[in-house]
């Protein structure tokens, strides 16, 4: 195990690219902000990535940049070799708010975005089956109302996966869960994802273990303004099972070394305190 830097120009492919972004805000009395300084990284196609980072670092506005839903005054991304743009079609969203709309059902919701894409087929058999991977397939008929938080959140899940696109981005899609509900859908996109590896996916969380248990790789960033101080490769078996791995060593080496390194961008910014990194 060790630092290093997952990023290399040679290297053609159809993952998702960004070279030397940064990006300003006009911050407070209209004096610019910097939230992201000079990041560069790659992630290929069927890996699975996480950024993590101190709050305000530009985890989120780096990823909404990816998403092709915020502009940016300098650098490269890329898409599969496309620039990001709104509305792709070969990109799901995931967000910590699961925005289940209240009046349809379980199955309903999960249809959505098929219906709004006009995807063809049985929509109702493809929507039965990924409610049933994410364990909920008692549920297709009940009402977000009816569902707790977590069940609302396998919904979104299940949402995302169903329109079968090659890039998943996510921001904090459990952030807002109990301790163990998250444990317990991390589990559920654990294997949703092994089973459906082919899906590109680049993760947001301040909760290192879950870093950890979901990536191929971990991103580090700074403080703000945002930069890549470490880009670490989770060397741990597939599949994996958030319980077994708590016994493991190695994860908790990763986890201290990961800590570490965010432990001294906290030191720098007194504001800042453990739990606002790892909650």
């Amino acid at each position: 195990m060790g630092l290093q830097l997952m990023f290399d120009d040679s290297r053609p492919g159809s993952g998702i690219e960004v070279r030397g972004l940064s990006h300003v805000f006009e911050g407070a009395g209209g004096h610019p902000l910097k939230v992201l300084d000079d990041v560069s990284f790659r992630i290929d196609k069927g890996e699975f990535v996480s950024i993590v980072g101190p709050s305000g670092c530009g985890k989120s506005t780096l990823l909404e940049i990816v998403a092709g839903l915020q502009d940016f005054q300098s650098g490269i991304v890329t898409i599969g070799g496309a620039k990001p743009r709104r509305g792709n079609r070969d990109m799901g969203l995931m967000f910590a708010r699961d925005c289940l709309l209240p009046w349809r059902s379980a199955l309903e919701n999960v249809a959505l975005g098929l219906e709004v894409r006009s995807v063809p087929g049985d929509r109702r058999a493809q929507c039965e089956q990924w409610l049933n991977e994410v364990q909920l397939g008692e549920f297709v008929n009940a009402l977000p109302a009816q569902l707790s938080q977590g069940m609302r959140q396998r919904v979104a899940l299940a949402r995302t996966f169903a329109l079968e696109v090659p890039y998943l981005i996510m921001d904090e899609p459990f952030g807002a869960l109990d301790a163990q509900t998250k444990v317990a859908l991390g589990g559920v996109l654990m294997q949703v994802w092994e089973k459906h590896a082919d899906r590109t996916v680049m993760f947001v969380t301040h909760d290192l273990s879950e870093a950890i248990a979901l990536s191929d790789r971990v991103i580090v960033l700074s403080r703000r303004p945002g930069r890549i101080i470490a880009d670490i490769r989770i060397e741990l078996d597939r599949p994996r099972q958030a319980d077994s791995l708590q016994q493991s060593a190695e994860f908790h080496a990763i986890y201290s070394e990961l800590w570490g390194l965010l432990r001294k961008e906290v030191s720098a910014a007194p504001a800042m305190t453990r739990t606002e990194v790892l909650t």
